[in-house]
């Protein structure tokens, strides 16, 4: 398997974890990828994936002028 195969299996196996509310840790990301992988490689991906949270709650904090929403919500009804 590819290097970055192996970082999107982790990857992956992150999200699933959060998205049922488990913090995704080396331990419980390997055991939910059936006890494959390296702690190296899965740390690696680990780091990358939360870095990329991180950003994505910056990101969520930053206010959306209003013009801009009422714009949105108008695109989205026409749908």
């Amino acid at each position: 398997m590819m290097p970055q195969e192996r970082d999107n299996d982790v990857l992956r196996a992150a999200l699933e974890l959060a998205e049922l509310g488990i913090e995704p840790t080396q331990s419980r990301v390997r055991a939910h990828l059936g006890n494959r992988g390296s702690y190296a490689t899965i740390n690696r991906a680990l780091r990358a994936w939360r870095a990329a949270q991180q950003e994505c709650e910056a990101l969520d904090e930053i206010p959306v002028p209003e013009e801009v929403e009422r714009l949105a919500l108008e695109i989205d009804a026409r749908a």
